[in-house]
Order: C-alpha cells, then sequence, then structure tokens
C-alpha cells in the first residue's frame, strides 16, 4: 500500500470530491424517505377508499337482491362494479408490495452509505493526524535551515582552497593524476 504521506494533490481532491458526493447522498435519503413515507400514505388511503366502495357495493347488491329479484341486470352490474374494485385493489396492494420491496433497498443502501461515510470519517482522522506530523517535521526542517544556510556560507569560500589541496596533492610523489 502506498503512504499516505507521499498521495498527490489529485487523489487528495478526488478523496475530498468523493466525501462530498457521498454526504450530498446520504443527505437526501431523509427526503427520499419522507416522499415514500407519504407515497405509501397515499396507497393506503386508496385501499381504504377502495374497500369501503368494495364493501358499499356489496351492500347495495345484497340490498337490490332481496328488494327486486326480477333485477338480476342490476346485480351482475354491482358484482362487475365490485370485480373492478378489486383488482384496483390488487393492483395497489402489488404496488405498495414494490413500494415495500423499493424502501427495503433504500434502507439497504442507506446503510452501506453510512458504512462508507463512517469509514471515510475514519480515513479523514488518519489523514489529518498525518498531516499534523507532516507539518512538526517541516517545522523541524524550517528550524534548521538557518543552519544549513550558515553552514553553507562557511563551506563555500573553502570550496577554492580544497580544489588547491587536492592540485597539489595529486602532483606529490605517488599521487593519482585527476581525470
Amino acid at each position: 500500500m502506498d503512504n499516505p504521506l507521499l498521495l498527490g494533490p489529485r487523489a487528495l481532491t478526488r478523496t475530498a470530491d468523493e466525501i462530498a458526493a457521498l454526504t450530498r447522498a446520504v443527505a437526501r435519503v431523509p427526503d427520499l424517505l419522507e416522499r415514500l413515507d407519504a407515497r405509501a400514505g397515499e396507497i393506503e388511503t386508496l385501499l381504504t377508499r377502495a374497500l369501503r366502495v368494495g364493501r358499499s357495493l356489496d351492500r347495495r347488491a345484497a340490498a337490490a337482491t332481496d328488494a327486486l329479484g326480477d333485477l338480476q341486470e342490476r346485480v351482475d352490474r354491482a358484482d362487475a362494479q365490485l370485480a373492478s374494485a378489486i383488482a384496483r385493489a390488487e393492483a395497489l396492494e402489488a404496488r405498495a408490495g414494490e413500494l415495500d420491496a423499493l424502501g427495503s433497498r433504500v434502507e439497504a443502501l442507506v446503510t452501506e452509505v453510512m458504512a462508507q461515510a463512517q469509514a471515510m470519517g475514519l480515513l479523514g482522522e488518519s489523514i489529518a493526524a498525518q498531516a499534523e506530523a507532516l507539518t512538526r517535521q517541516a517545522e523541524t526542517i524550517g528550524a534548521s535551515l538557518p543552519t544549513l544556510t550558515k553552514a553553507v556560507e562557511i563551506a563555500e569560500p573553502l570550496e577554492g582552497a580544497v580544489d588547491r589541496v587536492a592540485w597539489i596533492v595529486d602532483r606529490l610523489p605517488g599521487g593519482r593524476p585527476r581525470p
């Protein structure tokens, strides 16, 4: 694994962008859950209405059969309307199941996003700690720069003397010629 201190600015920028994207995604989750909850409430209301309509049709059909036995045609229409209401209720129930499944998937995604956000938080803390250590090392190096500068200032005038001594040593008997 590469040393995190050696990561380039692009990698850090990309990591920051990914953290920001995850944060935005997590921020949208409560809104999505509220919308799903509102949608489920609407479906429940529609199911309740469909059941009332179905019950109402059933009562009407029974009353029509008792009161008007010779009006079989009306009873047949009431049965058709009841079947339609049941079909609608079943369709709404199927849709409610789909919404429930979608809610479960969203919940799983939220859990995954939260786990990733937590891991990113830990990574961010690690990066911050390493940045602090790097800052301390930079301060140490910065503190030693005046000493190094002074050493260079002292050694610079001696360069010519070192070259002359080397020239003399090369000319001594048994000395090696310089390349």
